[in-house]
């Protein structure tokens, strides 16, 4: 935030410090802008400089969490369904073939439950030490859990 001003800035990649960010409103730039992000100190710049500060710990953990649920938990679990799905398909006749169907079937089900209670309790969590607004938002998807922190500029 500068002075009455508030600004979303979006990250690209997993460190979300450490960089010079394009804040969409120019300002003056100081001598650690002006040392990171190869413009003259004093003229005024719409990119400044974000050193890293504590509140970037939970935006890389959201990170991490976002990666992880998108890349790579929903694709495998869809997978493993198909999988235990042929399974069941082709090994009709063999009554041990299709207990290994059901027990991975099965064990998919349980990783979900899983995995989205320990996302409700960390972000249950999260909610309680006021660090994000929890709970479905109806005008964005990708606003349902959003860790909100002020980093100052």
């Amino acid at each position: 935030m500068i002075g009455a001003v508030q600004f979303v800035a979006t990250y690209d990649g997993l460190v979300p410090c450490g960089k010079c960010l394009d804040i969409g409103v120019a300002i003056p730039a100081d001598k650690t802008t002006a040392r990171h992000c190869n413009v003259t100190e004093g003229v005024p710049t719409n990119i400044k400089y974000i050193p890293c500060q504590f509140c970037h710990f939970f935006v890389v953990l959201q990170g991490i969490i976002d990666f992880i649920l998108k890349y790579i938990v929903f694709p495998l679990a869809i997978l493993l369904i198909v999988v235990s799905g042929i399974m069941f398909f082709l090994y009709a006749e063999n009554p041990k073939r299709v207990d290994e169907a059901k027990s991975l079937l099965t064990t998919v089900v349980i990783g979900l439950i899983l995995m989205f209670s320990a996302w409700l309790i960390v972000s249950l969590f999260f909610t309680a030490i006021g660090l994000s607004d929890f709970g479905l938002s109806l005008s964005a998807p990708d606003e349902w859990f959003m860790i909100r922190c002020e980093i100052a500029l």
